[in-house]
């Protein structure tokens, strides 16, 4: 049952629209009975056009308004911004031009790079450059920077043209440019489409907005569905200001406030508000209702003088967490994710999870010798070789690879003894496969760096079971067969390892929702990063914090360390008010 705001947004139909949708508050819902209201109204469904980022978001509208009107939905128009303008240039560009892959690219830009570090810094800032309509708002710390990165950047785009390629973040810029100069395009999307959606609003860039614009022409009609609050993708060049934007190019937009959390417990919900509206300048200022009221606490904010006693209380919070509970814990960056990630890898709470762990861990090399598949091997590499890189492990597509981006350095020597010893245990039986895999593989070593708690003792006993059921097996998939029927169902209690929590980053977390969500080293140089000395980047940092409060349902956990000697930590300015 829609509540009063919902009922007003799905029945907007007077011109354009912003209906601001904040966490919980029900937008694909209205969304999608927003289109059943227009085909039931006269709207031919080959009209409307329904735009979001992400092919999940996009699948997901579609089959809920397929749920409304199971023909309509053939005719109307689900896609990604990427999609639909890639679609675009296809129709109307006769220039064949291919995508190129991510491994092409990377290739390319590792003749200019000398590291991963490096990799990433061109990899997301072409991207952003590429996302300015205005490049001149493009800020380069010196000369210098701008001259080393424009070099690579045409470079780059030089070898694009010559090989006919065209990256992901081109699509948006070339179907401006192709709507722009071909007036017979445009004039054909403004007559197909007389009611665009926008979903997610806050996070497009100034090229898409502009680009929608053109779609739209005089008499087509936006409906834009957003939270200004969730505007966290600065570094592709998405603002918040473009909501304002849009109440400025088009007269009479109709504005309406989604104001009830079906998603969070009040107190959850009051304390994302207290922290967001430091934020100046919001179109989005009072306190959601919430559906979900009672009288106990759901926010537990703790206060630590040292980071390992934060940790462990942290663990205890795991532990304490009900059985069935979606569980997540959120972090500022990649590499706190990789940190906590070890730190819970090697945390059990009782010697059969961490058996269960050993056992998988041989389990996960005989598939990979019985099945040889990519992914299997990108779980391998990063059990036998830790240091590598996340961002070469998830493109890799093989060993060589991963070498060729590689050469020269140490991490280089690394990959070719292993490929070495992967190459001998792939001919092995059980029990050399076994002795190979713990002596000379170093998966016994790997297992002693995260016994936590538990005593050599226990693992050389847990060792000597699994080469001791190895000498009882003929082949690999025997071997297999005997340690899974002897792996402990440690499953069902109290592992709080990191395959039974989603520890993320904040920016990954959007979009989900978690019924214990645990936030640890909320401080200052974290939350907001050092980096973020502008009061723009501060207050995206502010929104980011408050996309990760808001993914919880239930319970809210945030830790801080409040350590005033030198040297020492302080809460997150963003909690301060929560603190003294």
């Amino acid at each position: 049952m829609e509540d009063k705001n919902q009922k007003l947004a799905i029945l907007s139909d007077n011109g354009p629209a912003l209906i601001l949708a904040g966490p919980g508050s029900g937008k694909t819902t209205v969304l999608t009975h927003h289109i059943k209201h227009l085909t039931d109204n006269g709207v031919s469904p080959d009209k409307i056009l329904v735009i979001t980022f992400t092919r999940k978001a996009a699948l997901e509208m579609k089959n809920r308004f397929e749920s409304l009107s199971p023909t309509a939905v053939h005719q109307a128009v689900f896609g990604t911004f990427h999609s639909i303008f890639f679609k675009i240039i296809k129709s109307f560009d006769k220039k064949e031009k291919r995508l190129v892959s991510t491994e092409e690219r990377d290739n390319f830009l590792l003749t200019y790079t000398k590291d991963a570090a490096s990799l990433e810094y061109f990899s997301n800032h072409i991207s952003f450059y590429k996302s300015l309509y205005d490049k001149s708002e493009y800020r380069f710390a010196d000369e210098a920077e701008k001259e080393g990165f424009m070099s690579v950047y045409d470079a780059y785009n030089d070898w694009l043209k010559s090989e006919g390629l065209m990256d992901y973040d081109d699509i948006i810029e070339e179907c401006h440019r192709l709507l722009t100069d071909n007036r017979k395009a445009l004039s054909y999307l403004n007559s197909k489409f007389t009611h665009i959606l926008v979903d997610e609003f806050q996070d497009i860039n100034s090229i898409q907005y502009e680009t929608l614009k053109l779609i739209a022409g005089k008499r087509g009609i936006i409906y834009a569905v957003g939270d200004e609050d969730q505007s966290i993708y600065g570094f592709r060049g998405a603002t918040p200001d473009i909501m304002k934007r849009f109440l400025k190019d088009y007269k009479n937009v109709t504005v309406i406030n989604l104001n009830t959390n079906y998603r969070s417990f009040s107190d959850i919900s009051d304390f994302s508000q207290k922290v967001i509206m430091d934020n100046i300048g919001r179109l989005r200022t009072d306190m959601p209702a919430c559906v979900k009221n009672d009288s106990k606490s759901h926010v537990h904010l703790k206060i630590f003088k040292e980071q390992n006693e934060q940790h462990g209380e942290l663990m205890r919070d795991f532990m304490a967490v009900p059985a069935g509970k979606s569980i997540a814990c959120l972090l500022r960056t990649n590499k706190e994710v990789d940190a906590f990630k070890k730190l819970l890898t090697g945390s059990f709470s009782d010697e059969d999870s961490f058996k269960a762990a050993v056992y998988d861990a041989y389990l996960l090399f005989i598939e990979y010798a019985l099945r040889r598949e990519k992914e299997l091997l990108k779980k391998v590499i990063a059990v036998a070789i830790p240091d590598i890189p996340t961002v070469l492990i998830r493109n890799c597509e093989s060993l060589s690879g991963i070498k060729s981006k590689l050469t020269g350095t140490q991490k280089a020597d690394a990959i070719n003894v292993f490929e070495t010893k992967l190459k001998v245990l792939m001919g092995l039986n059980p029990f050399s496969f076994s002795m190979y895999l713990k002596n000379i593989v170093g998966l016994y070593e790997h297992h002693v760096k995260k016994a936590g708690a538990f005593s050599k003792g226990i693992l050389e006993r847990i060792y000597a079971e699994i080469i001791e059921t190895s000498k009882q097996c003929g082949n690999l998939n025997a071997f297999k067969e005997e340690l899974t029927k002897n792996r402990p169902n440690a499953d069902t209690g109290k592992d709080v390892s990191a395959a039974n929590i989603v520890i993320t980053t904040f920016h990954q977390a959007k979009g989900l929702e978690f019924d214990y969500v645990f936030i640890p080293d909320v401080t200052e140089g974290r939350i907001p990063a050092g980096m973020a000395v502008s009061e723009c980047r501060v207050e995206e940092e502010r929104r980011l914090f408050y996309v990760a409060l808001t993914r919880a349902k239930e319970e809210l956990f945030v830790y801080t360390i409040k350590n005033e000697e030198s040297g020492g930590s302080l809460p997150s300015r963003f909690i301060e008010k929560f603190v003294y």
